[in-house]
């Protein structure tokens, strides 16, 4: 897990990858769908933890901008109405197990 403290248009990862919020590549690029691309997609999904409490949503994915296949989900945690404790964190997409109705849970402590 990685902690942010802004939102960013890239990442740089150990390996020589250089990856990107597929929201921006769609600005720039137009729509994946539009290209033929077929990824799972989990933006807007609510974020559940153990016991199945929401405490956030999917904010955007990081992905490959050449295979557009993700590799981390950014989660905005914190649901309070005034943003107090909001916060923003990366998650690689192998320690997320989608559920029905939307729903993801994470298998690391965030």
């Amino acid at each position: 897990m990685i902690q942010t403290e802004h939102d960013s248009a890239a990442l740089s990862v150990t390996s020589s990858a250089i990856l990107e919020l597929i929201s921006e590549i769609e600005k720039r690029d137009g729509s994946s769908r539009d290209r033929g691309f077929k990824i799972p997609d989990h933006r807007g999904y609510t974020v559940v933890n153990a016991v199945g409490t929401d405490v956030g949503k999917v904010a955007d994915l990081y992905v490959n901008p050449n295979t557009r296949q993700p590799e981390y989900a950014l989660l905005q945690l914190g649901n309070h109405t005034l943003g107090i404790g909001d916060r923003k964190v990366l998650v690689a997409v192998n320690d997320i197990e989608v559920l029905e109705n939307n729903q993801v849970k994470v298998s690391v402590h965030v």
